[in-house]
């Protein structure tokens, strides 16, 4: 539709033009992450930033990083690195600051409405709420180098590209797509369920997917092979690092990390299923899926409570505090976001909808069960469910965008359930959280106590 001829009606933002109201909000949303502050680099964080100025010294990063983590780890903050090198090291969490604040305001002015206008043209009211839940919830992660923001932002570019069926914009979304999976490999059960349902969507052309996947891939290749002289698509010591996964993930509800504690490894427990574990320990994947199905109904139990435990942010996430009453506010309110969010995109696929706008409300959900699977798999932590969370943002713009733009109020019905959704969630988080272990090292028989 010309928008000259049939202009937006008023309130409303035309996406086709560029908008002010998108830089306005991004600049607000960038002063604002900014007022963050600058932090310390420790743990996974000095791993990765360690990575970018290693890569920009022509080296391997010391203790063999690259050997469980990606290629493209170390290629994620040398814009940071670069920086800090000409300016002095001091600087470095400065320019991390400035680097993750610039890409959360991109995804709370940019990316974010950009999946909102699928459906059609974005209130004002719609970005303005977006900008504000994407500074609450993610504003946190702008101090830190890691790379959860990075793969999570990767994946909604990816669904972003995939609701075009030109040859260009699949390559992309597969090159999106590979490159989350080799950031952040907790991201390949959402992209292989992704793959499923571009396959069926698109059949031939998904081959485009897989080409620009296989480029995404190509320094992992060459990697592989000029250093540690194999072929292989994924970091060369992925295998301890899945069992390593599996193991932990057959009896810890979440994993924490305190950034000011000696220990830092904070651990929550299920007694039943370490019970289990002690008994037969898990070593991979497909041990984990028999350990789950022999241990029913705990089993059922503790994943529903790995998966609410993860959205139970506390209020330094990605890190952890001993403020226990802030901790549970911002838990909860993450987790509001989290599940009407979800529930929102969910809602949104319905028979007389618009091909384009099912199909990426389903690609969005798609990504939210994939997510879901890889907390129950995985040794859960808080910035694991990154991408639910950013999915729930969206869906938050779609709730916002229907109540201001199109009149639609939800029924009754559909409040009463998202309510109890809400509280389940919720419950089910503080249920998980109910066995904390001494801090430090843990054991299945110390969980099991």
């Amino acid at each position: 539709m010309d928008s000259a001829v049939h202009p937006p009606p008023e309130g409303l933002v035309d996406l086709e033009r560029p908008s002010h109201h998108a830089v306005w909000i991004f600049g607000a949303l960038f002063i604002a992450c900014l007022l963050t502050g600058v932090s310390f680099f420790a743990y996974d964080a000095k791993d990765y930033w360690n990575s970018a100025v290693s890569l920009l010294d022509g080296v391997e990063p010391a203790g063999g990083q690259l050997k469980v983590r990606g290629a493209l780890t170390a290629a994620v903050y040398t814009p940071a690195a670069a920086l800090a090198k000409i300016v002095g090291d001091s600087s470095a969490p400065f320019f991390v600051l400035v680097q993750n604040s610039a890409l959360i305001a991109w995804v709370g002015a940019h990316l974010v409405p950009r999946l909102l206008a699928v459906r059609g043209t974005v209130t004002a009211q719609g970005r303005l709420a977006v900008a504000f839940v994407t500074w609450v919830t993610l504003a946190g992660f702008a101090p830190y180098p890691i790379m959860d923001l990075y793969a999570a932002t990767l994946c909604l570019v990816a669904v972003s590209f995939l609701g075009s069926a030109r040859w260009w914009s699949l390559a992309l979304a597969g090159l999106a797509a590979a490159a989350a999976a080799n950031i952040r490999p907790a991201y390949v059960i959402p992209i292989a369920l992704l793959l499923v349902v571009v396959a069926v969507r698109y059949r031939w052309r998904a081959g485009f997917v897989l080409l620009g996947a296989l480029v995404a891939l190509v320094p992992q290749v060459l990697l592989n092979w000029l250093r540690y002289d194999t072929l292989s698509l994924s970091p060369v010591m992925t295998d301890f690092l899945v069992g390593l996964q599996a193991d932990y993930a057959s009896y810890i509800v979440r994993y924490d990390t305190y950034l000011f504690s000696i220990p830092p490894q904070q651990f929550y427990c299920s007694p039943a299923m370490a019970r289990a574990a002690a008994e037969n320990p898990v070593t991979s994947t497909g041990e984990l899926v028999m350990t789950f199905l022999q241990n029913m109904p705990h089993s059922i139990v503790f994943a529903l409570q790995k998966i609410a435990a993860s959205l139970h942010w506390p209020v330094a996430s990605p890190y952890s505090t001993v403020d226990v009453g802030l901790n549970g506010l911002f838990g909860v309110g993450v987790t509001i976001v989290a599940v009407v969010g979800v529930a929102s995109i969910v809602g949104s696929i319905r028979r007389r909808a618009s091909a384009t706008t099912n199909l990426q409300a389903i690609l969005l959900s798609t990504l939210a069960i994939g997510t879901a699977l890889t907390l129950v798999s995985s040794a859960t932590e808080t910035r694991f469910a990154v991408c639910v969370v950013m999915i729930g943002i969206v869906g938050v713009g779609f709730r916002v965008d229907d109540w201001f733009a199109r009149a639609v109020r939800p029924s009754r019905r559909a409040v009463v359930i998202t309510l109890l959704l809400v509280c389940v969630v919720v419950l089910f988080g503080y249920w998980g959280l109910a066995h904390p272990a001494p801090t430090g090292k843990i054991t299945p028989l110390v969980c099991a106590g």
